[in-house]
């Protein structure tokens, strides 16, 4: 979300314990992790630069609130140097899907450092410098979709070195239900991390699903949003109410082995609306209204399928993720009407085409269907999704007719480095992917991005959670998506507003920005026109954001509408410096 030429460093002497003006690193570069072929189980952390050496852990806290759509979240890693030597660190750490990340700050021994942004050449060359003269400088480094990687000098036997992170999320309602995850774990990753992934070479992270490290969260749920059913399939909680809301605890002792994941059901027909001053546009406020998507689908007959099934074989997919894959098919392969035409594949270090055609769903044709979906294994070896979604597009119907679009059903833990080339192909193919995320720590950040590149949509389950519910979510965007035009109406004057999506589906959330040249007194609307009818949807109350989060997020947002170089950079600026 933001320019390859940015990012933050804080610096320290060692005499002063400042932290220095003028240091920083990019916040945008590829990705991070592991060897060719191979799945790492390196435990992810503060590693010496040189030899890989782990500096020990001792704690790792998350703070969070929550109002309205809205997520900001506070990461607290504390590390201690119990070696004997000096150690110059890296650690690559992975943020929440979509997220802008706010600040870092670092504290050496109780003293506190934060950071500021520069151009990356400037970063590096202080970083270096500060190396040499024995300071403690800090540089960050966006390394990859969602990743960043942190280079920390000088670390001496004996310092406590606590590492701080905030950032901010957009979250959406789907189908009634709130979904939060916070990324604790990079997963052992197919592919090359260096050539593939696009990190350098001292940017590696590598993850152990038993690494012993003790986590702490807590997140502030504010009403309306706290009077849904909270539940958590990752962890077990506890609840306490409060006048504004609900506050949100880790219930046992947690590890560092699987994602934090929350939900809230029971949501229908919220609309929330926030504002904010710019404070890079004086006098500007950034506005935001969030609506569900809600209307009478029962008059519009759905649309029959035409979907290729692609299901990860990999070896990433034993245990809980295969019996998830073989449950979501097992339910989907009973929904088919006989019109639908359906394909099937598995993939691994290799596309297997097991319906190699899109074939009318006859009787037959389902229990075949049904009878392929029970016996999937994860035998096939690598993770070669690329490979495997090309051959899928080239699929054509059972009479040989090509097939111009599509709906791709893809089901993975999506643990891979090579994203760009895999979002390309997507992009390039004309069809719908839907992608349903399997496992304790997926790869949300690749299967939302080929989603949203392609108009589709995406569920991510734990192993404990419905499988049929997240696969008829899907179902319903294949059969009942809707032409749309969303515009934002507001008591002052419009500046800017954001593209109106393509398509929607009941349920599915709709986020409007707007840059307005006042402060707005009431709370904007939501008017969409749809095929056959116009509808306006309101907040009851405007909500404000005193501490401008919000531009930050819509600079992010409007980051990845435009082409235009220059344009980036200032818009990746203003996402990290603003506020």
């Amino acid at each position: 979300m933001c320019s390859s030429r940015q990012g933050w460093n804080c610096k320290s002497t060692r005499k002063k314990r400042a932290c220095h003006p003028n240091n920083s690193a990019p916040l945008c570069a590829p990705s991070c992790l592991h060897g060719k072929t191979k799945m790492s189980n390196e435990v992810m952390g503060l590693k010496s630069r040189d030899d890989g050496q782990a500096v020990a852990l001792q704690s790792v806290l998350a703070q969070g609130q929550l109002q309205g759509l809205m997520l900001r979240m506070k990461l607290r890693q504390v590390y201690r140097n119990t070696t004997g030597d000096n150690l110059e660190c890296v650690y690559t750490f992975p943020l929440a899907w979509g997220s802008v990340l706010l600040g870092m700050a670092v504290e050496l021994n109780g003293k506190r450092m934060t950071g500021t942004v520069v151009e990356k050449k400037e970063a590096e060359t202080t970083y270096e410098k500060a190396i040499q003269s024995g300071d403690l400088p800090v540089m960050l480094e966006r390394s990859g979709k969602d990743l960043y990687t942190a280079n920390l000098g000088n670390i001496l036997p004996g310092d406590e070195v606590v590492i701080e992170l905030e950032y901010a999320q957009l979250l959406k309602l789907e189908g009634g239900m709130l979904r939060l995850s916070l990324p604790t774990t990079i997963a052992p990753r197919y592919g090359d991390e260096h050539s593939q992934g696009g990190l350098a070479p001292h940017q590696t992270a590598a993850a152990s699903p038993l690494a012993e490290y003790r986590l702490h969260v807590s997140l502030d749920i504010a009403n309306p949003l706290a009077q849904g059913t909270i539940t958590s399939p990752s962890h077990g909680v506890q609840r306490v109410k409060h006048q504004n809301g609900v506050m949100v605890k880790l219930q046992n002792k947690a590890w560092l082995d699987r994602d934090f994941v929350l939900t809230i059901h029971g949501l229908k027909d919220m609309v929330f609306a926030m504002a904010s001053a710019d404070a890079t546009q004086p006098g500007q406020y950034t506005l935001l209204t969030s609506a569900t998507a809600h209307w009478d689908a029962a008059n519009t007959a759905p649309a029959k399928l035409r979907m290729k099934v692609l299901v990860d074989g990999s070896g990433s997919m034993q245990g809980d993720s295969n019996e998830q894959a073989r449950d979501a098919l097992d339910w989907l392969f009973h929904q088919l009407e006989n019109d639908d035409e359906v394909s099937m594949t598995r993939f691994g270090s290799h596309p297997l085409h097991v319906l190699p055609r899109l074939q009318r769903c006859t009787e037959s044709y389902q229990r075949r269907l049904r009878s392929e979906a029970r016996n999937i294994k994860a035998e096939l070896g690598g993770t070669e999704m690329d490979r495997a979604l090309e051959a899928v597009i080239r699929i054509r119907h059972e009479d040989e007719r090509p097939v111009e679009a599509a709906s791709i059903l893809l089901i993975t833990d999506g643990e891979v480095w090579n994203i760009e080339n895999i979002v390309a192909t997507v992009r390039q193919s004309g069809h719908r992917l839907f992608a349903l995320g399997v496992g304790s720590a997926p790869a949300e950040s690749l299967l939302r991005e080929l989603a949203e590149v392609s108009g589709g949509a995406c569920e991510m389950v734990s192993p404990s959670q419905s499988m049929q519910q997240a696969v008829a979510r899907l179902l319903e965007r294949m059969r009942h998506a809707c032409a749309i035009q969303c515009s934002m109406e507001s008591d002052a004057e419009l500046i800017y507003q954001s593209p109106s999506p393509r398509k929607i589906t009941p349920g599915d959330t709709i986020h409007q920005w707007a840059q307005v040249g006042s402060k707005p007194v009431a709370a904007p609307s939501q008017r969409w026109a749809l095929s056959d009818k116009t509808l306006t949807r309101r907040a009851e109350n405007l909500m404000g954001d005193d501490e401008g989060i919000l531009p930050r997020l819509c600079a992010a947002q409007r980051l990845l509408d435009t082409t235009d170089s220059e344009r980036q950079r200032e818009l990746a600026m203003q996402s990290v410096v603003s506020g």
